[in-house]
């Protein structure tokens, strides 16, 4: 497993994560300029979030509504500098990753380096 240490600190931006099950359906917003892959979606009990393109199914584009092809939530990670972490998986610019207390969240792969 790869394991990165975190470069700066980093606050939770989006407190409310979007959480998603295979099957639901999304309407799709638009897509984020700084992480072409990602794009802002609204589930059907009204939360919204950044959704990674691989867990939308074909015909990703502003306005659509589609379905969820993989379950999914937008939960962040804060940092601290120095904290060691795990990497789970990795889109556009993102790492899924877990804590030393085995949270799991999302952080900007640009606040880690390898450990």
């Amino acid at each position: 497993m790869e394991r990165v240490r975190a470069t700066r600190d980093r606050r939770i931006q989006y407190k409310d994560p979007i959480r998603v099950q295979r099957g639901d359906l999304v309407r799709v917003g638009e897509e984020d300029s700084d992480h072409p892959g990602w794009w802002w979606c609204t589930a059907i009990d009204a939360k919204q979030g950044w959704v990674p393109s691989d867990v939308l199914a074909a015909g990703v584009r502003t306005g659509a509504t589609v379905r969820v092809v993989a379950d999914y939530e937008s939960t962040e990670l804060p940092l601290q500098h120095g904290d060691l972490l795990d990497v789970e998986q990795r889109h556009a610019g993102w790492l899924l990753v877990r804590n030393a207390e085995d949270k799991i969240g999302w952080v900007p792969a640009s606040h880690v380096e390898p450990a």
